[in-house]
């Protein structure tokens, strides 16, 4: 999606009323790669009410996300006082966490930001697995919330 096909979709679940959050699942296209991140959150932040899910590619994303936010609504601990944006990491696996997962998490925690791990794993895509985990759904998720959470 480009800024302005973001900037639709946000304007659009703005205005749903049975939709309570937006989540920044879309990358940016057209912009630099290493920026998508931070123009998908601008694209959100900017056209929304309802509490924002951002995924940042990269540990100095969350910095850069939560300053834009900390700038609409008044400064940082306007923003740590009442979270309107939460971080959303995706580790590898389950049981494997990579070096830019751990250091979201040990950020988030530092700033007092909420932060949602999930790790989703794929029907066979991540590892092997026997064949009964296709009837329990949700048998293999691993979901946490950053224990430094108020």
């Amino acid at each position: 999606m480009g800024y302005t096909e973001i900037e639709m979709m946000t304007k659009l679940i703005d205005y749903l009323p049975n939709v309570n959050w937006v989540l920044s699942g879309a990358n940016c296209y057209g912009r630099a790669l290493e920026f998508q991140d931070r123009f998908c959150a601008e694209a959100i932040l900017k056209n929304t009410s309802k509490p924002v899910i951002f995924c940042p590619e990269r540990i100095e994303s969350v910095t850069d996300i939560v300053d834009m936010a900390a700038a609409m609504v008044g400064g940082h601990d306007a923003v740590l006082a009442k979270p309107y944006v939460v971080c959303l990491d995706e580790p590898i696996s389950s049981l494997l966490h990579g070096p830019e997962s751990i250091g979201r998490i040990f950020l988030c925690a530092d700033m007092g930001l909420p932060i949602i791990v999930i790790a989703v794993l794929g029907i066979g895509r991540c590892q092997p697995g026997p064949r009964c985990r296709f009837f329990i759904p949700g048998s293999l998720y691993y979901t946490g919330i950053s224990p430094s959470q108020r």
